[in-house]
């Protein structure tokens, strides 16, 4: 993840793996939790530390201080999320440690067989090579890099700035940098530059002498303080570690400044200039790999040299010390740039060249900038510094001496496939033959690839085998013998490996090496796989229909992790979703092609998008309807095939058109001509078809040919005597020893042939012709044709309607298209130029037809009145620019309307164009560097509204944000408090009516009366009180007076 924190993203990935792994726990009511990064507290986090509080503490600290949030590990340096497993039955928490490595590869991955458009594209700067200050021109343009997503970066030395280009978006170019300065953002003769995680870092050579690190849109700069202490800083790379490796060509060395270091140290040369393996002389570009070996463009030296880790000496890799331009010298190398198979990318100022040199090689191989002189033609470069490579594998040259950005476009990418190259009138015959039947195909045969040898694989699920056929189909090269899915798909990389999906358990990707016999499992996918593929880069691709989506996973990584690169878990037709994919294909592109089957059509999903595009199906283009697509595949024009399912034909696609290629009969059948349930499809390198024909059990081939099997068309060769029989209704032929007789009418015809005569007769509706040993004839008529061809004789004809071709030992016929309009000699002429007739040893005939030859050599057609140059045909220069050919009509120059550059002056660079002021807004360029809208009243800048911006004014203690929309803590408070206090008064009075309740229906319900004592009690007294009161008066009777 060079644009992205790793850390980050492995701590998503770890996410991710406890989101799908709670989605298959959910049913057993476990719940999955991560706590990232570092240990947790948990008795089990207690055992594995040691068991004591104090070993935990420290175990603890030291997993925050090797990996904080803040930088990339390095590759040893591990984090550990820990996942809990949790459930109410359970009375203990699980907890694991899942290890996650902390590094990053920057490596790329290019093919050692790629190559590159030897006439580059002028991405930026002036083509013819002058320099400027606008946002499109350059002065001195030196380190550039490239972000994952296809986002450039160049350094402007002389201009002082760092420039930005969306190369695969519509986005507008913008700068980052006000100018020479002291302050942030401001650059003192910017020489190099390196993208790391989400940063971008600036290194200075001016009047500064650092090193500034930014966003990757140039806000919130800080200066990199361990950055100290050079004195002429050149170049800059930034390892996995996050460590910044400076080259200096005062001090004739390498610094190195690590993270975690308050200064640098030197980690190759000795200060001191030299030639030795411990000195170094002007180093220019470094590249660090993954195990931290030094590669350094040693310039006045010229020469590589490669530092392992922690030696004083380096070893010379490239060059012999002495400059020149052969294969094995350089000649003041600026910048170098090592793949994923040590392969070395090198620039060299004063060759003018970029070459690549294998490991332990001793010459290189010139890539790009081979003409031999410098320049500013498109072929040519002038002191060419930095390189970098897109997604694409397309090489960027900072053409430094041009004052611009040269892309040279990745050519080729050898893929173990074929895509031959279809020309626009091309037809296959309509009649297929039969390659292979029941006899070694199941029932219902799926599985079948064509390797750019034209070996064929087929997969047998009922015999559990897989058998390399011949492309004659009469040799068994390889049988292999192991347990199939029954719609596994095969797919064979360029060393020979097989893949497979295994049938004795779901999703299981297994794999045969070269010439081995036992399978090795790959990896395992959590549903059957329908198809399979391996993209250049390594990457296996699997699509299931079941989960409605396609997944992929890096080959090349230990750890294989499966990615969803199309559709959802759950079925749908939006541009996000899939109904049951089928087939897929993966151009070199990395564009992927699905046949979405249940939703009829072929999606499209670009790098890194998951949102994909209609490219046929569901009337695109042009009303095409298709019916359950199994497969697709495409040629080396990117013209789409599809195996139309339920409509029994293969569909071609090319730009808005479309077209059935064969089975075009509109029903399913078993005849040579018919299919039945059109399963795959695949190209031999000849670019005939083979077709898995499903429901009839066999695999059909159909041949590249311009004619059609509905025609009457027939051909034999013998040595003796042949007679050919073709006629919609009814031919008789007869022949002799040592005579040929060829008829074909439209009604009826009857030949006979003697050794010595010959005899000739044309009618309209019938045609007889005999021939003897020495002698030719030839005979057109509107509605029939025959030819006649004796040992040691040549015959040409012509029909309307019918052609048909005999040939003996010594002897050929050609034919004419059934399409032919002529009727006769003379327009046959106008038609045909020249026949050339061949004799093969096995007395069978070939047939080659040449064009005429026109006196201008750039003319074509019947009559050579037609320009076939390249401007004329082609048109290829844009927005109004001037074509004209070159290098003898194999290229082609134009000349640019201003602010206009590219090859075909596809690039605007006009400050004032059609949409930079909004609303009918008026453009004017100023002094050619900026522009000025004129707006309407009421709108301001591009002409955006003047109430176009809004603020909102929240309660003040309470809410916050952009619309109010955060909720201050304190109001979350009292909320709680509040709303904690009603819960209590509900509960206390929902208790109350439930007990008043309960005591009715024991009263009423049962007659018992828990209160009544209570309650009588209580009346008592309350009647008690309510008596009056008596007066007692008391007489004592006898009493003394």
């Amino acid at each position: 993840f060079p644009a992205h924190s790793v850390y980050s993203a492995s701590k998503a990935a770890v996410r991710s793996f406890a989101r799908c792994w709670s989605v298959d726990l959910k049913d057993r009511k476990i719940r999955v939790n991560v706590v990232s990064p570092g240990l947790t507290k948990t008795p089990l986090a207690l055992q594995v530390s040691g068991g004591s509080e104090e070993a935990w503490q420290s175990r603890a600290k030291i997993y925050s201080d090797i990996v904080p949030l803040s930088r990339v590990g390095q590759p040893d340096e591990i984090a550990k999320p820990v996942v809990f497993l949790a459930s109410d039955d359970s009375l203990y928490i699980t907890g694991i440690e899942l290890f996650v490595d902390g590094g990053q590869s920057t490596q790329k991955r290019l093919s050692p067989q790629a190559s590159w458009n030897q006439n580059g594209i002028t991405i930026t700067g002036c083509s013819n090579g002058s320099n400027g200050s606008s946002l499109y021109k350059f002065n001195q343009p030196l380190g550039i890099s490239i972000t994952d997503n296809d986002i450039l970066y160049i350094a402007d030395k002389m201009n002082h700035r760092v420039v930005v280009i969306h190369l695969d978006s519509t986005k507008e170019t913008f700068s980052i940098g006000s100018g020479d300065g002291f302050k942030p953002v401001q650059f003192s003769i910017p020489h190099d530059i390196f993208i790391f995680n989400t940063s971008l870092y600036v290194l200075e050579q001016g009047s500064h002498k650092r090193v500034q690190k930014m966003l990757l849109n140039g806000s919130d700069p800080i200066t990199v303080p361990s950055v100290t202490g050079l004195i002429s800083p050149t170049y800059l790379y930034i390892d996995i570690n996050g460590s910044i490796y400076v080259s200096d060509i005062y001090y004739h060395s390498v610094f190195v400044f690590r993270s975690n270091s308050t200064n640098g140290s030197i980690v190759a040369g000795t200060g001191v200039k030299g030639s030795t393996n411990e000195t170094l002389d002007s180093p220019y570009g470094i590249y660090v790999n993954n195990v931290g070996t030094i590669y350094i463009a040693d310039r006045y030296n010229n020469r590589i040299m490669k530092w392992l880790a922690g030696e004083l000496s380096g070893v010379r890799v490239a060059g012999n010390e002495i400059a020149g331009n052969s294969s094995t010298q350089l000649n003041s190398p600026t910048y170098i740039i090592v793949d994923e198979n040590d392969y070395m990318y090198i620039s060299e100022a004063f060759s003018a060249r970029v070459t690549r040199w294998a490991p332990n090689s001793t010459c290189g191989t010139c890539i790009v900038g081979c003409s031999g002189n410098y320049g500013s033609a498109p072929s040519q470069l002038e002191r060419p510094h930095s390189l970098a490579f897109d997604s694409n594998g397309s090489l960027y040259v900072s053409d430094y001496g041009n004052h611009r950005v040269q892309k040279f476009q990745l050519l080729n990418s050898p893929v173990p496939y074929n895509q031959p190259k279809i020309d626009y009138n091309t037809t296959w015959d309509q009649c297929g033959i039969t390659f292979a039947n029941k006899c070694i195909l199941p029932t219902r045969p799926h599985g079948i690839f064509i390797d750019s040898n034209d070996s064929i694989y087929i997969a047998n699920y009922e015999k559990d085998r897989i058998l390399i056929l011949s492309k004659e189909g009469n040799i068994l090269e390889r049988r292999l013998i192991v347990k199939l899915f029954r719609y596994t798909s095969l797919f064979v990389t360029l060393n020979g490996d097989i893949y497979f999906e295994n049938g004795n358990e779901s999703g299981r990707i297994e794999k045969f090496t070269s010439n081995s016999t036992n399978s090795d499992f790959v990896t395992k996918f959590s549903g059957h796989c329908y198809s399979l593929f391996v993209d250049i880069r390594n990457t296996l691709y699997c699509s299931i229909p079941w989960e409605h989506r396609v997944v992929k996973i890096l080959l090349d990584r230990d750890i294989k992790t499966s990615i969803t690169t199309a559709g959802t878990k759950s079925d749908g037709s939006g541009s996000h979703q899939l109904d049951d994919p089928w087939g897929i294909f993966v151009d070199i592109h990395f564009n992927l092609y699905v046949a979405d089957t249940s939703n009829n059509r072929i999606q499209l999903f670009r790098p890194g998008e998951l949102n994909g595009t209609t490219v046929a199906g569901n009337n695109i283009p042009n009303n095409l309807i298709l019916n359950r697509p199994t497969d697709v595949i495409l040629d080396t024009d990117g013209y789409l095939y599809i195996a139309d399912n339920d409509n029994h034909r293969i569909i071609q696609v090319r730009n808005d058109t479309f077209h059935c290629v064969v089975g075009c009969t509109g029903k399913s059948g078993s005849a040579s001509n018919e299919l039945n349930k059109t399963y795959g499809l695949r190209f031999d390198s000849s670019g005939n078809l083979y077709v898995v024909d499903e429901f009839n059990s066999r695999i059909q081939k159909f041949s590249v040919s311009h004619n059609s099997c509905g025609t009457p068309t027939t051909t034999n060769s013998t040595s003796e005597s042949t007679t050919t029989i073709s006629t919609p209704e009814s031919t008789t032929t007869t022949s002799t020893p040592e005579s040929i007789t060829t008829i074909s009418t439209s009604e009826s015809t009857t030949t006979n042939s003697t050794p010595e005569s010959t005899t000739t007769t044309s009618t309209p509706e019938s045609t007889t012709t005999t021939s003897t040993s020495e002698s030719t004839t030839t005979v057109s008529t509107s509605e029939s044709t025959t030819t006649i061809s004796t040992p040691r004789s040549t015959t040409t004809i012509s029909t309307a309607k019918f052609t048909s071709s005999i040939s003996t030992s010594e002897s050929t016929t050609t034919y004419l298209p059934e399409t032919s309009e002529y009727t006769n000699y003379n327009a046959l002429n106008d038609y045909i130029e020249t026949t050339l007739l061949f004799y093969s040893a096995d007395h069978s005939t070939s047939l080659l037809f040449v064009a005429p030859l026109c006196e201008n050599s750039t003319n074509i057609g019947i009559n050579c009145n037609v320009s076939g140059t390249i401007c004329d045909m082609g048109n290829p220069c844009l927005n109004d620019g001037n074509c004209s050919n070159i290098k003898n009509n194999q290229d082609y120059d134009c000349l640019c309307q201003p602010d206009f550059n590219g090859k075909q002056c596809q690039f605007d660079q006009r400050l004032c164009k059609e949409n930079t002021c909004f609303n009918n807004g008026i453009c004017d360029t100023i002094l050619d560097s900026t522009f000025n809208c004129t707006c309407a009243l009421g709108y301001e800048g591009v002409c955006r509204p003047l109430l176009l911006g809004y603020s909102c004014e929240c309660l003040k203690g309470s809410y916050y944000g952009e619309h109010c929309e955060i909720t201050t803590r304190r109001i979350i408070i009292y909320q709680i408090v509040s709303k904690s206090f009603a819960y209590i008064a509900i509960l206390a009075m929902i208790s109350v009516a439930i007990f008043i309740i309960v005591m009715d229906i024991l009263k009423y319900g049962f007659g018992i009366d828990l209160t009544r004592r209570e309650v009588e009690q209580i009346r008592r007294e309350k009647q008690a009180k309510k008596r009056k009161q008596v007066t007692q008066r008391l007489i004592y009777v006898n009493a003394i007076p």
